[in-house]
């Protein structure tokens, strides 16, 4: 199990070996491994923030959604505020996955937990940079719309809208 870790975190290995070094993993933990269960789903969210590789980034996050009943709440908040730092750096190329699985993830969490994961979020959103502007660029369904055009203007207003004016 080791090797999959070193492995799965190398940018020499393939992304087919790391999609299934991920599923072995996960198998793992199905199988009933719970020694290993925080090991394994902090390798998860490492994978979905250093992966070069979408698939690879999905499949951990998928897989980090279903073993996240095998945590204790203690290791869920763990992992949950693992993965909120990630937003707070502002690199969209890594943190652009994390959201659709830590909004996920979060729902496992006890309802004081939750609460601060939420208010964390909106301190993130009412922040007036760029960073809020890139996660709304990276969302697909906003990407279908500015696809080949040119971003003219960007309005924010914190907690309430990102205007992008694409021409």
């Amino acid at each position: 199990m080791s090797n999959v870790f070193l492995d799965n975190l190398k940018t020499a290995t393939h992304w087919v070996l790391k999609a299934v070094g991920v599923e072995y993993l996960l198998g793992q933990v199905e199988r009933g491994d719970r020694a290993n269960v925080l090991h394994i789903a902090t390798h998860f969210s490492n994978l979905m923030k250093v992966s070069e590789n979408i698939v690879v980034r999905r499949l951990a996050g998928a897989s980090l959604l279903a073993i996240a009943p095998a945590l204790t709440p203690d290791r869920r908040n763990e992992v949950a505020v693992e993965l909120s730092k990630v937003l707070e750096t502002g690199q969209t190329e890594i943190s652009q996955y994390i959201p659709q699985y830590l909004g996920q993830f979060a729902l496992w969490l006890t309802p004081r937990e939750l609460d601060e994961i939420v208010d964390q979020m909106q301190i993130l959103l009412s922040s007036a940079n760029t960073v809020v502007v890139a996660a709304a660029l990276a969302d697909p369904k906003v990407q279908k719309f500015t696809e080949g055009k040119k971003l003219v203007k960007t309005i924010l207003v914190p907690n309430k809208l990102v205007n992008l004016i694409a021409k």
